[in-house]
């Protein structure tokens, strides 16, 4: 789960262990050694849910991921694209993957298969442009 801040992945975190659900909050707080003990648990199923802010957009190597709950609001199709992506690995041990969007991020993205036009992307970027561009396959 990406949640905006501190005190809003904690509150998720709580009513997700309220409603039965092992989870925890991470953040930039939490210590080094701490964060890599939890997310060992979360990959042997001790803990169900990790709630972060900012930790996990890039670089969290775990394809076993089969829910993603996008919480916090971005304008970065980068980073829309990374935190989707956590859950859309290939995985032998997965069928799906679970993408629950709170703040409508797919209305200003498209879904994450969606076909993009890159090179147009990049093209309005190098311009000043930062609005992206799709296309939608017919």
């Amino acid at each position: 789960v990406y949640a905006v801040s501190i005190a809003h992945a904690r509150q998720i975190a709580a009513y997700y262990s309220l409603h039965g659900v092992e989870s925890v909050a991470i953040d930039s707080r939490t210590p080094a050694l701490e964060r890599k003990e939890l997310v060992e648990d979360f990959r042997r199923g001790k803990i169900s849910v990790l709630v972060n802010v900012d930790i996990f957009s890039e670089g969290f190597d775990c394809p076993d991921v089969e829910f993603v709950q996008l919480a916090r609001p971005t304008l970065s199709l980068a980073k829309y694209l990374q935190q989707v992506g956590r859950g859309l690995r290939k995985s032998d041990n997965k069928e799906s993957c679970v993408l629950i969007d709170n703040v409508g991020l797919h209305r200003i993205f498209g879904l994450p298969v969606r076909d993009r036009d890159w090179e147009a992307m990049f093209e309005g970027r190098m311009a000043g442009n930062a609005q992206p561009r799709t296309r939608m396959e017919n």
